[in-house]
């Protein structure tokens, strides 16, 4: 099947969007469909232009691009590249275990209970940052979260969280640097490799430029 984007919408018939989703070269733009159609093991890129993307049976895809959707809904979704989602505050993927990166912006709260390896993670809006099986992750970016809850992570390539007054990382060993600037207590005891921790209140600083 040639590579490109095809545009998809409720006149298409099942086998062709059967078909069209089984692509992983495809990029769908499925502004216009019934998300509802889509197939649970779609393989395919797809882009919406549309306000809400609500996917109620897809479980897994290839990126997915929903840059004006205030609401973002996959329910089911286990499995995706990356996922691009910037203006939605609302963003839920409870079953999500593998991504590449997340683009949440504006989530008012990233939940994303199953999660276990994922890409860059922004969810600079979040008032509450909660992964409490993710292991490895790229940047995470919670700029606005209150409370962090990443027991399980061990790997990250910088953590952002310069609203929570308690970072807590129990497994973390390998990150370049924490913002967690606000933080009165600051706990990562397996630690091992990191260029610096930025925590003033709880005794950590910025390193000495000169």
């Amino acid at each position: 099947m040639s590579t490109g984007r095809i545009v998809v919408d409720n006149s298409v018939d099942q086998a062709t969007l059967q078909a069209y989703a089984g692509d992983p070269d495809a990029v769908l733009d499925v502004t216009g469909l019934d998300l509802g159609r889509l197939p649970p093991g779609s393989r395919a890129n797809l882009h919406s232009e549309a306000d809400t993307f609500s996917a109620p049976h897809l479980r897994t895809s290839g990126n997915i691009d929903a840059p004006r959707a205030t609401v973002f809904s996959a329910p089911k979704l286990r499995a995706s590249e990356n996922i691009n989602a910037t203006h939605a505050d609302v963003f839920e993927i409870p079953r999500l275990r593998v991504a590449g990166y997340i683009h949440a912006t504006s989530a008012g709260e990233f939940d994303a209970p199953e999660l276990r390896n994922s890409g860059d993670i922004d969810a600079f809006a979040t008032t509450s940052f909660h992964a409490p099986l993710l292991e490895t992750s790229g940047y995470i970016d919670a700029h606005f979260a209150v409370s962090f809850n990443a027991p399980h992570l061990r790997t990250s390539r910088r953590i952002t969280a310069p609203a929570v007054t308690f970072f807590s990382a129990p497994e973390l060993r390998t990150t370049a640097y924490i913002n967690a600037s606000n933080a009165e207590r600051f706990s990562a005891p397996q630690l091992e490799v990191v260029e610096f921790i930025y925590a003033p209140k709880a005794g950590f600083f910025l390193p000495d430029a000169t």
